[in-house]
């Protein structure tokens, strides 16, 4: 119901139904003749109607009021006897990238630090891909920003690459390389060096069997003073 609403573009008339879900006296084992509860399964179909509908803003308004709520349970079908509560992966996921492909960065930001901070908690799977489209968008936005900002922005990339790496070892090189050209293209030299250099010490050592005198080799290339010294 509330899907055919937004397809057909009466957005009023599928909140209107997820009010009455919300004011149901029915439990979770509601009756047939009952209006059911709302699940998160619900509230992640309104955030994608306003998102199919262009509406980023109103599924972005809808997102943040569900993050004050109760913890959703791990079946995305299961209600809370009528409550609302916390959005499910599926809504994240969706959050992320319409964000991205609107240019919101600072709302993709702010949405990704908190999924990093209580994944665990509130069973939010966080996929390579959502990594990605943080950073792709990001780098993208650079050229707005002043030398100071895009600095910021560029070491709080590092370290999200870092904490949070692609599992794919071509795509992070592909992104550590582009971090280390916009590195560059503001006058900063030091700092894409090291990067490549542990980068490429840290991708090795992921792809070879490290013992003996390998892992020992490797110990003493992480341990070595900074390779910036020698450049300078």
């Amino acid at each position: 119901m509330i899907e055919a609403y937004f397809r057909f573009n009466m957005a009023d008339k599928a909140v209107d139904f997820v009010e009455q879900m919300l004011s149901s006296t029915a439990t979770n084992s509601f009756a047939i003749n009952e209006i059911p509860v709302p699940t998160s399964s619900t509230f992640a179909t309104v955030i994608a109607g306003f998102i199919q509908n262009k509406d980023v803003k109103s599924a972005l308004s809808w997102f943040d009021n569900l993050l004050k709520q109760e913890k959703a349970p791990i079946n995305p079908f299961q209600g809370l006897d009528g409550k609302a509560m916390k959005p499910n992966t599926v809504a994240w996921h969706m959050m992320f990238d319409a964000l991205a492909n609107k240019g919101m960065i600072d709302d993709l930001n702010r949405l990704y630090k908190i999924a990093r901070a209580s994944y665990v908690e509130d069973h939010i799977l966080i996929r390579g891909v959502d990594h990605l489209i943080v950073y792709r968008a990001n780098l993208d936005n650079l050229e707005k920003l002043t030398k100071e900002q895009a600095l910021e922005v560029l070491a709080w990339l590092v370290d999200s690459l870092s904490s949070d790496p692609l599992p794919d070892m071509k795509e992070r090189w592909t992104l550590m390389m582009d971090l280390c050209l916009e590195y560059v293209k503001r006058g900063e030299y030091v700092t894409p060096f090291n990067l490549l250099s542990e980068f490429i010490v840290g991708g090795v050592a992921e792809l070879l069997p490290m013992t003996g005198t390998s892992a020992r080799f490797f110990d003493c290339l992480r341990s070595s003073p900074s390779q910036s010294a020698r450049i300078k």
